[in-house]
């Protein structure tokens, strides 16, 4: 046992070892940032901040808690599955698997593996799974249905955790879906029986991407329009090859729950448990994001381990998970990396090319941004996003000559971004700068009434979403210490005007971003 485990943590230290030399990227910016406000004199308070990615001083420290976090984890696997051959391999393809780096290596995506941590601690130690579930809410409701797994083991009374705690949690499980889904649009959010398309397609996509991730990345190409418009959106309601796909794997799932005596069927239950409430019912950020999958590919590992243990496709997977960790793990040096390598990977999506174009312009690359940003529009002309930030990139540098196009195509797509009251005054800055230099911005009869069309429904949504926002902000359980600082980080997050606060437009684009679907940029006037 104990060689088993030296040899788990010299894996971990193989193939993670080298991140404690690499730096920050998207969410781990603005922690750095916030070090000022939440440092304390108290070193081991400090540290926990820390470790709560609640701010950060040192991404070396941040990377090495990342290590021991996805170490002992690995670790746990092992003691869950039982000690056994089926259990070791398990650990080692859950360790090297690299669809897992997002939470095993991303310093943000941390607050998944710890939660993962606390749930293995339950799964291993029964009893203490009383106290340890209900504290992972603390970390994500990725594990809200971590009691379920209970139905198939000898402690089924902890089953009843799951409706006590979710009670009790319900307001962190809401609050948590508002803080992102008011980043999207309403098709979304909107909960419709049609959308059982979306989950099988959604758990088949993941399903395949966990065993086979060559490709990875923040956005993927699958599902990446849902939402943006209805034009882009009803293509993904039609029936393919993943839509068939997941009614399979469902239907023997379900086969899985009758005849729990095969081996790997507790697998696929387990990542059927962890893995649904993910299946776009509703969209709160992206569609897909591989950080969903890390407490739920465990499952999937056991059951694959299960299949090829002693065969010689154990040694093709443990290759294959291997070639491709050390592939992808580069990408977490830095944000210019991870950007990079997500446009190489998913070169369809329009948003990868607006975020590295950011993270060229941040890096004084210009020319390079500029020719990024112009990819990304030949792939979506309507992105308001790549629009304002070429618009903005024109002006800086005096081209007065081709601005205009960018500008009124800015003005064109304002309607489909949130906070529309912010980003019109925006706009109206950007045309009055070039109106100095004689550009005209007289629209056509059809160009105004397309524009107010969507003006009237944008203002409505935009206030339903304030108003959720002000709901969090009240919540009595906040404490009144960090009501302020919420309050700002909610403005400067959401380009809007809560209470408490004096005025919107004194709320500039945030410098670091935070995730893709957010609306913020790598300083100035980008977004």
């Amino acid at each position: 046992m104990w060689i088993k485990i030296g040899v788990l943590v010299a894996i971990n230290l193989l193939f993670f070892g080298r991140t404690l030399a690499y730096g920050m990227i998207i969410d781990d910016i603005a922690a750095f940032n916030e070090q000022g406000k939440l440092r304390t004199p108290n070193f081991w308070t400090n540290l926990w901040l820390q470790f709560k990615q609640a701010y950060s001083e040192s991404p070396a420290l941040g990377h090495l808690f990342n290590i021991v976090v996805h170490t002992l984890n690995t670790i746990l696997v092992y003691f869950v599955f039982g000690q056994t051959d089926v259990a070791f391999l398990t650990a080692v393809l859950f360790c090297i698997n690299p669809v897992g780096n997002m939470a095993s290596t991303w310093l943000s995506g941390r607050t998944y593996a710890v939660a993962t941590t606390l749930v293995l601690l339950g799964f291993t130690f029964p009893l203490l799974f009383l106290l340890a579930y209900p504290i992972t809410f603390a970390w994500s409701i990725s594990t809200i249905l971590s009691p379920l797994l209970f139905v198939f083991g000898e402690y089924k009374v902890l089953v009843l955790l799951l409706p006590v705690v979710a009670y009790f949690a319900r307001r962190r499980y809401l609050d948590t879906i508002k803080l992102r889904i008011n980043t999207v649009s309403p098709v979304m959010k909107k909960f419709e029986f049609r959308k059982i398309i979306l989950v099988f397609k959604t758990f088949a996509y993941y399903f395949i991407l966990c065993l086979f991730p060559f490709k990875l990345g923040m956005c993927h190409t699958y599902l990446h329009t849902f939402g943006l418009s209805d034009k882009e959106t009803e293509p993904w309601f039609k029936l393919d090859k993943f839509f068939f796909i997941g009614i399979i794997l469902m239907a023997l799932i379900a086969l899985c729950v009758v005849t729990m005596g095969v081996p790997f069927s507790f697998g696929l239950i387990w990542f059927f448990i962890f893995s649904i409430q993910w299946c776009n019912w509703i969209v709160i950020n992206h569609p897909i994001t591989e950080r969903y999958m890390y407490l739920a590919n465990i499952g999937l590992m056991y059951f694959l381990a299960s299949l090829i243990i002693n065969t010689p496709l154990m040694w093709i997977f443990i290759t294959m998970y291997a070639v491709l960790n050390i592939k992808y793990i580069p990408a977490y040096k830095d944000c210019l990396s991870y950007w990079e390598s997500n446009v190489k990977n998913f070169p369809e999506v329009a948003i990868g090319y607006n975020q590295y174009g950011l993270e060229l312009k941040g890096a004084g690359k210009i020319g390079s941004a500029f020719d990024v940003w112009l990819q990304g529009r030949a792939i979506r002309p309507q992105d308001f996003k790549i629009n304002y930030n070429i618009s903005s990139l024109l002006i800086e540098q005096g081209r007065w000559d081709i601005v205009k196009e960018f500008i009124v195509a800015t003005e064109l797509n304002l309607c489909k971004i949130s906070n529309y009251e912010f980003w019109s005054t925006k706009v109206k800055e950007l045309k009055a700068i070039a109106s100095t230099h004689g550009i005209d911005f007289n629209l056509t009869k059809e160009q105004e009434e397309a524009i107010k069309k969507d003006k009237d429904l944008r203002i409505e949504v935009d206030k339903k979403e304030v108003d959720d926002l002000n709901s969090m902000v009240a919540h009595p359980f906040l404490h009144e210490k960090f009501r302020p600082e919420y309050v700002e980080f909610l403005q400067q997050k959401y380009k809007v005007k809560l209470e408490g606060v004096q005025n919107v437009n004194d709320v500039q684009p945030a410098t670091g971003g935070s995730e893709a679907q957010s609306d913020t940029g790598a300083g100035g006037n980008t977004v």
